[in-house]
């Protein structure tokens, strides 16, 4: 799991990274990260304290929050596809 949430709080929104894969899901989202196409996959994805994280692994655009966002939203139903 990699940190790729902004933020002061205390706790962290943390999702699942790949970097190989072939399909893309309604539950997943295509992000950029530092330059290189990642997966998130939003069935995948935990709250965690601040102090476990050892580093941030990128800043995310705005585009894709939103597109971990949507992806979140319509992994439980709370969106159409």
């Amino acid at each position: 799991m990699r940190q790729i949430d902004r933020g002061d709080a205390e706790t962290r929104r943390i999702v699942d990274l790949r970097t190989r894969f072939s399909d893309l899901y309604t539950c997943e989202a295509l992000i950029d990260l530092n330059g290189e196409p990642r997966k998130t996959m939003a069935d995948q994805f935990a709250t965690v304290g601040k102090q476990r994280l050892q580093s941030r692994l990128a800043t995310p655009s705005i585009e894709d929050l939103r597109a971990v966002g949507r992806a979140i939203r319509v992994q439980p139903g709370l969106s159409p596809s």
